[in-house]
């Protein structure tokens, strides 16, 4: 049994088993591209819940799109705004996919945000939730007023970090076939299972191509004459399987609005899809603000802050906040 049919029964053993499959492209059993299965589980610090459905966290799908080898053009992403507006900022997104026949694929998305519009929405939120607490008028118009300014400011010395996160995410879930938010936690705490195509060294034409390479470039070191760059040899497969997942080529589609949780704001989100740094220096600045014994909390936790957990962090700050 060749490598490509074995890797096929992994699959098809694997899908019985209720995992989920990531396939791009057909497994052919001649190919200079060979499969690469690997199989991911993602844990609590990769997924949250809203509105009792289940999210993947930015830092999840980063986990997946790098065990599927999903690629960034760095020419065709980045900022898609001409940059006038300091409330505005949109963003634009290419990854590429490798299929068997050994060419990267594209897939594009943009998220834009508009600060203007965020603000409204945070005013509308916290003044949903002022009504259930029990304080004045007066109070609730200073909370209202505190919690709007602090996610504001947030949002805005970060958003260009949002913007690229919120479009990079909407690619790799369209590359993966992901779904926005899944109903339980026992559809998404299922094991991903994911094919990635490689160039195989050991195929015969690749590892003479190679050779050939690295013998041209030993005699231009030792002044022979310049030749024409090698090419590895072209593969064009003659296998058409209508059952296999395929990617997509053209534009990714927005995800659905989600609306805002009682327990998980639009902030705290925003704190979880920030790099660690960033996260750090917030709580730090809380702490401040709030008055909190950092030190004590960090003794009683045996780490810094750099080396807690995800869901840790995301917790102090949640705490924090609400202090």
């Amino acid at each position: 049994m060749g490598a490509a049919e074995k890797i096929q029964q992994e699959i098809e053993q694997e899908q019985n088993d209720g995992a989920i499959i990531f396939l791009p492209s057909a497994i052919v059993p001649e190919s200079f591209y060979r499969p690469v299965l690997e199989k991911i589980w993602l844990n609590e610090n990769d997924i949250y819940s809203a509105q009792g459905k289940f999210r993947v966290r930015y830092e999840g799908l980063l986990k997946l799109a790098n065990a599927a080898g999903i690629e960034w053009s760095a020419p065709d992403s980045g900022r898609a705004d001409n940059n006038s507006d300091k409330l505005y900022v949109a963003f634009r997104a290419v990854g590429l996919i490798r299929k068997a026949d050994g060419k990267l694929y594209p897939t594009a998305s943009s998220y834009d945000l508009d600060l203007e519009l965020v603000k409204e929405e945070l005013e509308e939120l916290y003044q949903q939730k002022a009504k259930n607490m029990k304080k004045s008028d007066k109070e609730k118009e200073e909370y209202v007023r505190y919690c709007v300014a602090r996610d504001w400011l947030h949002k805005r010395k970060h958003k260009v970090t949002l913007a690229e996160s919120g479009a990079k995410a909407r690619v790799i879930r369209s590359i993966l076939g992901l779904q926005s938010q899944y109903s339980s936690a026992q559809d998404i705490g299922r094991p991903f299972v994911i094919v990635r195509f490689i160039l195989d060294h050991q195929n015969p034409d690749i590892k003479q191509a190679m050779l050939s390479a690295a013998r041209e470039n030993m005699s231009a070191i030792y002044g022979g004459p310049a030749s024409t760059p090698s090419i590895l040899p072209k593969y064009e497969s003659p296998v058409c399987d209508d059952n296999v997942i395929d990617v997509p080529h053209q534009e990714a589609k927005p995800e659905p609005d989600v609306p805002f949780d009682q327990e998980q704001d639009s902030h705290s989100v925003d704190f979880e899809n920030s790099d660690t740094a960033v996260q750090v220096h917030v709580i730090q600045q809380l702490c401040q603000k709030k008055t909190y014994d950092l030190d004590n909390y960090l003794a009683r936790a045996k780490c810094d802050l750099e080396h807690l957990s995800l869901a840790k962090r995301v917790e102090f700050f949640n705490y924090l906040n609400n202090m």
